[in-house]
């Protein structure tokens, strides 16, 4: 027979505690209001890299379920103009067309193969709000024929954010929360490939010239420095060329390593022209020409391969 098991509250309780932080977690979740928002770029034109600006013409439609606070703030950028194109209060439809100036963070650490992101940020005007954005990936509409310049764009992003900070008053701190509705747009150049070699090209005309210093003899010093100065001349000139494209940066990019690196190599070259001069008789002819082979065959490979790598 089974016995009777003796009565335990605590599980009465558990039960009961359980119900109440669902109630007042489905309270606290019917007090936001969901409203679906999503936008149609229309174009994007004039990236400066330098300023890190871009100028964008979009459209914002929002879809609330009662009640919508119509002062909205676009964090990352100044408004050029917005006009209300839509304003239904009984089909709960919003829609306002903006000229904007999007203040974007660019990443140099790759370029000229570097891949950016126009990010468009709005969140509520006042510091709380109850309503909380959505989207749904579908409904973002991206033009095929932008103007942007050298850059194309394929999709949308988006991401919905819950800030929250404390504002200090007379009873003391009280923590507020809201919600900001992040919209991302990956962008790459086209023909990546074609504008790194644009940019490679110096570099690459460079090392052929300090190379034609080795068809001259050992003891032909004059002609191979002068060369090596032509040389150095080219890569100073395209210094100063990409300083001139990009803005202030505390980083490296890849082109500046690349031109670092044949910058080095010139000097070993130098440096090898100079030894070769002064130990000339400690060789024969032949020698020197299977050694002047070996150089260029170890230094190319080695400026080839990095490349790869930085590129991979």
């Amino acid at each position: 027979m089974l016995k009777n098991r003796p009565y335990n509250s605590r599980y009465h309780w558990q039960i009961l505690l359980f119900f109440c932080l669902s109630f007042l977690t489905n309270v606290a979740l019917a007090e936001r209001d969901s409203v679906n928002c999503y936008i149609e770029i229309q174009d994007l034109w004039d990236l400066d890299l330098n300023s890190s600006t871009v100028n964008a013409d979009f459209y914002l439609v929002l879809e609330y379920e009662d009640t919508l606070n119509r002062k909205i703030d676009l964090i990352n950028g100044t408004i050029v103009s917005i006009d209300t194109i839509i304003d239904d209060q009984t089909a709960h439809i919003l829609s306002l067309r903006y000229n904007a100036i999007l203040r974007i963070k660019l990443d140099f650490d790759k370029y000229p193969l570097d891949q950016q992101m126009i990010t468009i940020i709005f969140e509520p005007f006042q510091y709380y709000e109850t309503q909380v954005f959505f989207s749904m990936k579908e409904q973002n509409i991206l033009v095929k024929d932008l103007s942007l310049t050298g850059w194309e764009a394929k999709e949308i992003l988006f991401s919905s954010k819950i800030q929250s900070y404390l504002i200090h008053e007379r009873n003391g701190a009280k923590k507020y929360t809201y919600s900001v509705a992040v919209f991302d747009i990956p962008i790459k150049r086209k023909n990546g490939g074609m504008y790194f070699l644009k940019t490679f090209v110096p570099s690459f005309i460079s090392l052929l010239i300090i190379y034609f210093g080795l068809f001259f003899k050992s003891t032909q010093i004059e002609p191979r420095l002068n060369l090596s100065v032509g040389s150095l001349f080219v890569m100073i000139s395209n210094f100063i060329v990409t300083q001139q494209m990009l803005p202030e940066l505390s980083t490296i990019t890849l082109i500046e390593k690349i031109n670092i690196l044949t910058l080095i190599i010139i000097m070993l070259t130098i440096l090898y022209y100079s030894l070769a001069f002064r130990f000339h008789h400690k060789l024969k002819p032949r020698q020197w020409h299977r050694l002047n082979f070996l150089i260029v065959f170890i230094t190319l490979s080695f400026f080839v391969g990095y490349i790869l790598l930085r590129i991979s």
